[in-house]
């Protein structure tokens, strides 16, 4: 059996992840994805499971703007 791997998944440092929200709708939206940017346990282990990822590939997002 062959599993499924998530390629291009961004995560930032929580120290930079505020910057994220420049490049989002302004409310909700541009809070979720600061969020989802730092979080590489809690949310994204809950996806991976809901959508059967078995590995993800991150890259380190910066947002130096």
């Amino acid at each position: 059996m062959r599993g499924l791997i998530a390629i291009e998944e961004a995560v930032q440092v929580p120290e930079l992840a505020h910057e994220a929200k420049n490049h989002a709708p302004p409310g909700a939206a541009a809070e979720r994805l600061a969020n989802n940017l730092v979080d590489i346990h809690e949310q994204r282990l809950r996806a991976m499971d809901e959508y059967g990822v078995d590995m993800e590939v991150i890259r380190f997002s910066a947002y130096i703007y």
